[in-house]
């Protein structure tokens, strides 16, 4: 279209030079003067589109969730068709963030956008701007929008089967019968196959149809704490959350995923078992008592930001304010001396001690393939956890191991 009326104009200035007829200057200045009043024009249609924008709700991530987009040109230009341009973070998929919708004068329309999110945590999404063309076809103008609202996505939770830790859990986190009092009943649960016939409760289980048990009061070590201790992330200082995209990125958003899908998986399966769960990491505790209680701990888990945090002065405080001796599960991605010892400190107290250790298989190989001094040197930290984990794990204390 430019071309066009490019074409256009040099023949009228032509004509109007060498033969000087008044046609071609009046050709010359319609087509001067009308791409003017066209491009105004428009500037201020384009304002009087209404746009409406319905954030959408928290989603699990890489589950797919939606939102509209609601648009109505109250304008007097009919566009043809009005672009929608989207912006998400860079790891909200959107599919297509351009969008040209046709929009008739007067129109209203409803737009559904569907997205995924690979990773948890909270994101910006919405519409950036909203773009047209003018009558003549010469100019494209945009209108900032900036509707953004912030999308919550929420972790999973590791299925228990899948964490070889769980099954000694069941042994490690058991229930002291001796210690327990028959006589107050603390709360009802569904029937596991591991748990005792004394234990089910057989008037309701015969009018709900379902087997149900008693959990009883206790003192003993139906108790657990865990301690998820993600504070110093491999390559967590080499990342920039609001850079472009990077493997380094990837790996620690990866880890940390990882961290606490398996930490909230370890505490449904304990408190699904019976046994009550205090869960501390970043300097907050939460208590769950029952199974009922798991949503506290997902939501607390779900707003959880990653930083500094001595893993080894919350174990001194469990170890002294612990009544007695305490079942103290860590979830860690890094070992170092100083964790090391305290957990043969606990254990060697008569503390229940265990220890899932997650690593990041692919920042390791990274850290190979890189030959600078401060990758080589989280190669190296990555080596010590290793080389502690194995100790550990000849030691005596019970230890798992996931790679990520």
């Amino acid at each position: 279209m430019k071309l066009h009326w490019l074409f256009l104009l040099a023949l009228a200035v032509v004509g109007a030079f060498f033969l000087g007829e008044r046609v071609f200057f009046v050709v010359a200045a319609v087509l001067l003067v009308l791409p003017i009043f066209s491009y105004a024009f428009a500037f201020l249609s384009l304002r009087l589109v209404k746009i409406s924008y319905v954030p959408p709700r928290p989603v699990v991530k890489n589950e797919q969730g939606a939102f509209s987009i609601r648009l109505h040109n109250r304008g007097f230009l009919p566009f043809g068709k009005i672009g929608v341009i989207l912006r998400a973070e860079q790891y909200d998929h959107l599919g297509k963030p351009k969008d040209e919708l046709t929009l008739y004068l007067f129109y209203r329309r409803v737009v559904s956008k569907t997205f995924s999110v690979p990773y948890r945590g909270h994101f910006e999404m919405g519409i950036e701007a909203i773009y047209a063309r003018d009558l003549t076809g010469l100019f494209k103008l945009r209108r900032q929008v900036n509707a953004f609202e912030t999308l919550t996505v929420l972790p999973l939770v590791a299925e228990a089967n899948n964490l070889s830790l769980a099954a000694r859990f069941e042994g490690f986190s058991a229930y002291d019968l001796h210690a327990e009092d028959y006589s107050s009943v603390a709360d009802i649960r569904q029937y596991l196959p591991t748990d005792s016939i004394k234990r089910v409760h057989w008037k309701l289980t015969a009018k709900r149809n379902e087997w149900l048990v008693k959990n009883y009061q206790s003192h003993g070590r139906n108790h657990a704490v865990v301690l998820l201790g993600g504070g110093a992330l491999p390559l967590f200082s080499d990342c920039s959350f609001m850079g472009t995209p990077s493997r380094s990125l990837d790996s620690v958003l990866t880890l940390e995923d990882a961290l606490i899908e398996n930490t909230l998986g370890i505490v449904k399966a304990l408190l699904t078992k019976g046994t009550s769960v205090d869960f501390i990491c970043m300097g907050q505790k939460i208590t769950a008592r029952t199974a009922a209680d798991f949503d506290i701990i997902y939501k607390a888990a779900s707003e959880l930001r990653f930083g500094a945090f001595d893993c080894t002065a919350a174990m001194n405080q469990i170890f002294h304010e612990a009544a007695g001796c305490v079942n103290l599960i860590l979830v860690t991605a890094a070992l170092d001396p100083k964790i090391y010892e305290r957990l043969i400190y606990g254990s060697n107290h008569g503390h229940g001690m265990a220890v899932l250790f997650v690593s990041c298989e692919s920042g390791n190989e990274r850290g190979k393939s890189e030959s600078n001094d401060k990758n080589s040197n989280k190669t190296d930290n990555k080596t010590e956890s290793e080389r502690i984990y194995t100790i550990l794990s000849e030691g005596g204390i019970y230890c798992s191991k996931i790679s990520v």
